[in-house]
Parts: structure tokens; C-alpha cells; sequence
């Protein structure tokens, strides 16, 4: 599970014409606070993880934005949790794990916020979308996900800092960059 500027990023280079649907998409599936229930809706569960990706997509379509969004969310997931966080979980050593990963992430995406001019608009622009734009998987309330955006937006403007030693930003722009060109001939197979 990579950041939320992870997931905007990797959208922003597959698809850089894409709506504000597409976006608020590409974070979507974090909107679920049960540790549970994101790791069912995440597919990390799943016995068969890309097989259950391609059922997604066969059953949500590619003509929906906000669904397309959804699903490079989960995709991304999927990669980033068998590359750079296996990777992070194997060399850290101590006792919390999950907070020190946590906290990675999140060095990440504020050093990310800014520094990509086009983020702080583009965080307003989906913060101000109706909800009639986002709302076609039920799984994914959108009052949920327009508070997980809010407190997102909040703590990207509040917090100056990062980069993230353990995903610094030549590893997260390589990530982003193959992870949607994978995406791309992931949406294009039958």
C-alpha cells in the first residue's frame, strides 16, 4: 500500500488527460478505516491476486472513470506491496514495523506535494467534486472518500517533510513510471 501521492502520481503519468473521477479513483479504496475490510476490497486475501485484478476489470469495465481510477489503485497496490514495501519489511529491524512503514509513506507523499505544482489544485479540484461523480462502487462510499481526500489535503498542506529515506524519489518515480506503463497493458489484455 503506497501513498496517496503514489497513487495520484502513477495515474497522473498513465493517463495525464484524465478527470477529476479518474483521481479521486486513484484513492478511493483507502477510504475503508477497517484493517479488515481494505484487506478483503484490496484483494490481499485473494489466493489468485492478478486473477482477481482481471475479474475486477472485466466486471467494472474501462469506460467509467472513477472505476478505472479504482482499479489502478488496486493494481498499484498489488505491485507496490510485492516490490518496495517486501523490500522495506525484510531489511527493517525492530519492533514496529508497520508504524516506521507508515511513516515512510507519508514522508514520501508530503515531500511529493511539493514538489509537483500541479498537486495543490488538484487536491482542491477533488476535494470540491460532487459526489454524484464518484459514486457508481458501492463498496466505496462517498462521504468516506470525500473525508479520506479532506483529511489527506489537510495533512498534505500542514506537514513539510521528506523526502522518505527508505522510499526516496528516484525509487518512487521509477515505481510510478513502470507501474503504469504495467497498468496499461494490464487494462489492454483480454
Amino acid at each position: 500500500m503506497p501513498s496517496a501521492l503514489i497513487h495520484v502520481y502513477t495515474g497522473r503519468i498513465y493517463s495525464p488527460g484524465s478527470g477529476i473521477p479518474f483521481y479521486i479513483g486513484t484513492l478511493a479504496p483507502d477510504c475503508i478505516s477497517s484493517r479488515e475490510e481494505k484487506d478483503l476490497l484490496h484483494l490481499r486475501l485473494s489466493k489468485d491476486r492478478p486473477g482477481d485484478l482481471l475479474k475486477l476489470k472485466r466486471a467494472w469495465g474501462t469506460e467509467d472513470e472513477f472505476r478505472v481510477g479504482a482499479l489502478l489503485h488496486l493494481f498499484t497496490d498489488y505491485l507496490w506491496d510485492n516490490g518496495p514495501m517486501e523490500m522495506h519489511k525484510r531489511s527493517y529491524t525492530g519492533n514496529t514495523w508497520f508504524t516506521d512503514y507508515r511513516w515512510e509513506i507519508n514522508l514520501a507523499s508530503c515531500y511529493m506535494y511539493r514538489q509537483f505544482d500541479w498537486a495543490p489544485d488538484l487536491w482542491v479540484d477533488m476535494c470540491e467534486y460532487p459526489a454524484e461523480g464518484y459514486s457508481s462502487l458501492k463498496d466505496y462510499p462517498p462521504d468516506k472518500i470525500k473525508s479520506f481526500i479532506e483529511h489527506n489535503r489537510y495533512k498534505l498542506e500542514t506537514q513539510d517533510i521528506g523526502p522518505s529515506p527508505a522510499f526516496p524519489p528516484d525509487l518512487v518515480e521509477k515505481f510510478c513510471r513502470d507501474a503504469a506503463k504495467s497498468f496499461g497493458n494490464f487494462i489492454t489484455s483480454k
